[in-house]
């Protein structure tokens, strides 16, 4: 981009010259003898002095709006080099949360696990109390030892429960958790894709500024080529002069 604005200072800058030397020719035709066929030649000299410089402020006003869209192009690269950075930073937090689920998933399925032990036992103690309900006989030594038991069953029972609901919280709050960094990675996938679609729209921006500068070189070849055509009128004009004053 700054070889094309070097570029494009430099065909002003020619332009220039010839618009200087084109006056100086023309005030050479003034004073020549062939005063006629000289003010001809010199109004079309004119005409076309008038065209080059209508060339040469269209080709400023388009270099100016080139180098304001290259300076906004810079801007967003840079704003999209930020979200870069920041879209690695995402990327390890990602990796941090994908590591917590695994670490989640894997709790879970052992209290799943324990839960499945607890509720076996339970059921085992629940059998038993029911077989020693059965069994139960009018023998008061054998009814008292059989409250005892009934007793101990319970107790076991309770603690058994407590631990059930315990691991029932434990979890619930594993699924919780599991819910939110969940959330929270769909969330980063958003903002992932709204990345690369903001990528993908500069780098069309981008291709789009070149074929303009292309556009532009293609532009300024054909006034140098008017340019080319001028200083062969000029110096036509000039033979002309010179064959006047002899």
């Amino acid at each position: 981009d700054i070889l094309q604005e070097d570029v494009a200072r430099a065909n002003v800058r020619a332009l220039e010259m010839e618009r200087d030397a084109k006056e100086a020719r023309m005030q050479e035709v003034c004073a020549s003898t062939n005063q006629k066929e000289a003010e001809t030649e010199m109004l079309k000299c004119k005409e076309d002095l008038q065209d080059a410089l209508k060339e040469q402020t269209h080709l400023r006003e388009k270099l100016s709006v080139c180098h304001l869209r290259i300076r906004n192009l810079e801007a967003e690269n840079k704003s999209l080099q930020l979200k870069d950075l920041e879209n690695k930073t995402l990327h390890n937090k990602l990796q941090q949360e994908y590591d917590t689920i695994r670490d989640l998933q894997d709790k879970l399925a052992f209290n799943q696990k324990s839960l499945h032990d607890y509720e076996d036992q339970l059921n085992r103690s629940t059998n038993e109390l029911q077989q020693l309900s059965t069994r139960a006989t009018s023998n008061e030594d054998y009814a008292h030892t059989l409250r005892l038991e009934n007793e101990r069953l319970r107790e076991t029972l309770r603690v058994t429960e407590d631990k059930m609901q315990q691991h029932q919280s434990s979890e619930t709050h594993s699924r919780l958790r599991q819910s939110h960094v969940e959330s929270s990675l769909m969330k980063a996938k958003d903002e992932l894709t709204e990345l690369r679609f903001k990528l993908k729209r500069s780098e069309a921006e981008n291709e789009r500024l070149h074929d303009l500068v292309r556009k532009m070189d293609l532009e300024r070849e054909a006034v140098t080529r008017k340019m080319e055509r001028a200083e062969m009128q000029l110096k036509h004009l000039k033979d002309l002069v010179k064959e006047g004053n002899m």
